[in-house]
């Protein structure tokens, strides 16, 4: 490790020393390197494909011909959202 001084406690200083306490930077992506060297990217389990923003989407995954990994599944929720889940290529 290294060491690191953060100078004024003001908000930026807070926010930089509770960041820096953490493990690592960032939240649900993250990059992991393979055996082989490789670096995969890891991240959020699903997706809410609603709006403009959630039909590009999914037009996304379509032509990446990803649509053959995912599992579309209904969830009763208050709000009544409709969310994708990947199924790591066990799909029925």
């Amino acid at each position: 490790g290294r060491t690191v001084v953060v100078l004024g406690g003001g908000i930026s200083g807070l926010a930089a020393s509770y960041h820096l306490s953490r493990e690592r930077l960032g939240s649900w992506i993250r990059s992991v390197r393979g055996r082989n060297g490789a670096i995969f990217e890891l991240g959020p389990w699903g997706i809410r494909p609603e709006g403009a923003l959630g039909a590009q989407t999914l037009l996304k995954v379509a032509s990446l011909a990803m649509d053959t990994f995912i599992d579309f599944l209904l969830y009763s929720r208050p709000w009544g959202d409709t969310k994708m889940n990947e199924c790591q290529g066990i799909c029925s």
